[in-house]
């Protein structure tokens, strides 16, 4: 993003309207999950408990929870399939580096 009130979707994520932010249970991550979901995005909150990913999606509009434990490749297919599988979802993908790979976006 160019400008801090400007929506990912405007600044160059054409589509992009579910955000799957990994660790965003706490932290750096439940902040990003935060200023995703009030930018506009459906965010998908990752962790390896889907109780407390579930929790922390419960405080933020348009927010759901998912398992993932990036340790496990399959915890990660099964995650990516699940957030992919909501209605109108595109993913944003990890709040670690910002490249786009076809219709996945990962930030």
């Amino acid at each position: 993003m160019t400008d801090s009130t400007e929506s990912p979707a405007a600044a160059g994520a054409p589509g992009c309207l579910t955000a799957l932010v990994t660790g965003g249970t706490s932290g750096l991550g439940l902040a990003m999950a935060s200023a995703l979901a009030g930018a506009g995005l459906r965010v998908a909150v990752a962790g390896r408990s889907a109780e407390r990913a579930a929790a922390a999606a419960g405080g933020l509009p348009g927010a759901f929870g998912v398992e993932l434990d990036v340790r496990d490749e399959d915890s990660v297919s099964r995650a990516v399939e699940f957030a992919w599988s909501r209605p109108t979802a595109r993913l944003c993908g990890q709040p670690y580096a910002a490249r786009p790979h076809r219709s996945l976006w990962i930030l």
